[in-house]
């Protein structure tokens, strides 16, 4: 992956996270994906409807 395709695709995270369309675990996998992180964990809040997803850089 370019530097521009990291830059597009952390620009992407930074909209979920601000007013953006909600996204599932497996498509923040797939964006992660394509800068060279996996999915590592997984941690869904059994209180609300959120949850912490852990990458690691392959």
């Amino acid at each position: 992956a370019s530097e521009q395709d990291a830059y597009v695709a952390a620009q992407d995270l930074f909209m979920t996270l601000f007013g953006g369309k909600r996204r599932s675990a497996a498509i923040h996998a797939e964006l992660a994906a394509s800068t060279g992180f996996r999915l590592y964990k997984e941690s869904v809040d059994s209180y609300n409807d959120f949850g912490v997803l852990e990458f690691r850089f392959t």
